[in-house]
């Protein structure tokens, strides 16, 4: 029996299916859902997602350009953010900034280098780990395309949340 075949990363979502996701995606949507699940959980919390989300969310300069910058840009933000998750085993919240970025256009190609160099500093086990749940979250986003589901942000995040994290049915 032949062991399964590896599929390379570019090939979980080919361009013309990132097209078609980014076409509906609109980044204020996605981050208005993400700001406000701490404080849907706990209301104390709204002033720290506020926080959070004016600084590293707001208005931010371009990814690249000839004079420097005093703040991340949306692409640099989101490659930080990829590398600190794939370092932290979270697999739900790592899947989401994978969506993000190649909303962002990273492509998932960079994806998977930045969690090489993470995994370099942090083990090969965090980069082995992030590479699967890059390649799941793509074939899920992939998955999205080929049924043509709903494709705004917060249908989108719903099934990375179910596909991650799926909600236990109760018992018959």
């Amino acid at each position: 029996m032949a062991p399964p075949s590896i599929q390379d990363i570019r090939d979980y979502l080919p361009l013309p299916k990132i097209e078609v996701l980014r076409r509906e995606y609109v980044r204020e949507q996605a981050v208005a859902l993400l700001n406000a699940v701490l404080p849907a959980t706990y209301d104390q919390a709204r002033e720290y997602a506020d926080a959070v989300a004016h600084a590293f969310y707001g208005d931010l300069p371009k990814d690249r350009g000839r004079e420097g910058r005093d703040r991340l840009s949306t692409q640099d933000r989101e490659r930080c953010l990829i590398a600190l998750l794939t370092s932290r085993r979270v697999e739900l919240e790592l899947a989401i900034h994978v969506y993000l970025a190649v909303m962002e256009r990273i492509s998932p190609e960079e994806i998977a280098n930045v969690m090489m160099l993470t995994g370099m500093y942090t083990g090969l086990d965090n980069f082995s780990r992030g590479l699967r749940v890059e390649a799941k979250a793509l074939e899920t986003l992939a998955d999205i395309v080929d049924e043509n589901a709903p494709r705004d942000a917060g249908s989108v995040l719903l099934r990375l949340r179910n596909a991650f994290e799926p909600v236990p049915q109760p018992a018959p």
